[in-house]
């Protein structure tokens, strides 16, 4: 079974999505497909005062490889219109590849599940019509289970991993681009349990909880986590970002073709059902307005 998502915000908006279903539908390899109704939502992320997006998602069966098929969207896209130049731009069609039956994969070409479809209500809202009970591999929740979460978790946005000091910078200036509420620990977010009791949005720096991580399987040991598995501090947030640093940051030089630390990405695999929500990885590297600007719309697409 595959699911994407499908949306657009320029041009006739419905126009395109019913051609790229349609031309999804008599593609050859391509069965059973079956898309949702079409979701108006305000533009996330990207460059300022962009029309308002039509949403929608499709699943079906497929014999393509998961790269293929990849390709054959982008075909779509192009034949559509589609220009890629700003990232988050207008565009008169996007088709994302969110789940293909229950592979997980990172390489440069592809990554499965999306990375960030866990904490968009633009994908899982129009997903939950298609798709409520197909179960997200990488965090073992389904899609109405992430979208329950979405519905009744407060706004409280939690970042983990990283450098002290760039943690803390990171959550002091996302909480000020969305004119909410800086957090210096788990232990002063309080006890609500629902979005009404958080009308503003918190920004905790650190999930941080001395625990016993072979309380779970594939942790052996003991040490500190960065991520609380407990409900002892209160409520779990809607997202987690992960400021993962490179292998080789500590002890040599950098580079971009060096993996991210394996152990925030297991952490960040294996714990994404404890922490609750969607767990956003983000490169520690990458300049401090890039990780601030992907926090930022993280938090919005919750929305």
């Amino acid at each position: 079974m595959v699911l994407i998502a499908l949306g657009g915000n320029i041009g006739d908006r419905e126009a395109n999505l019913q051609t790229a279903v349609s031309e999804l539908a008599a593609t050859a390899g391509i069965s059973q497909l079956v898309h949702s109704s079409f979701l108006e939502t305000v533009a996330v992320g990207g460059p300022p005062d962009q029309p308002s997006f039509l949403n929608a998602a499709a699943r079906f069966e497929c014999r393509f490889s998961p790269l293929s098929l990849a390709g054959e969207l982008h075909e779509i896209e192009a034949r559509l219109g589609r220009n890629r130049g700003t990232r988050w731009d207008a565009r008169t069609i996007d088709l994302d590849l969110l789940l293909y039956d229950d592979l997980v994969c990172r390489t440069h070409e592809l990554e499965l599940p999306h990375p960030r479809m866990t904490f968009r209500r633009f994908v899982l809202q129009p997903a939950a019509e298609v798709a409520a009970e197909l179960r997200i591999p990488s965090s073992r929740w389904t899609i109405s289970q992430h979208l329950q979460h979405l519905q009744q978790a407060p706004r409280l946005l939690a970042i983990a991993g990283g450098p002290l000091e760039q943690r803390a910078r990171v959550a002091q200036q996302v909480a000020a681009e969305l004119s909410g509420e800086y957090v210096d620990s788990p232990k002063d977010t309080g006890q609500a349990t629902t979005e009404s009791m958080h009308p503003h949005w918190q920004i905790v720096n650190g999930w941080t909880a001395e625990t016993r991580l072979d309380m779970h399987d594939g942790f052996p040991g003991e040490g500190n986590s960065e991520f609380w598995l407990e409900d002892e501090f209160g409520p779990r947030p809607r997202v987690l970002a992960i400021l993962q640093e490179r292998v080789a940051s500590r002890h040599s030089s950098a580079t971009q073709n060096q993996p991210l630390a394996p152990i925030s990405d297991t952490l960040a695999d294996s714990l994404t059902n404890f922490s609750g929500g969607g767990v956003l990885r983000l490169d520690a590297d990458k300049p401090m307005v890039e990780l601030v600007a992907e926090v930022v719309a993280a938090a919005q697409a919750t929305e």
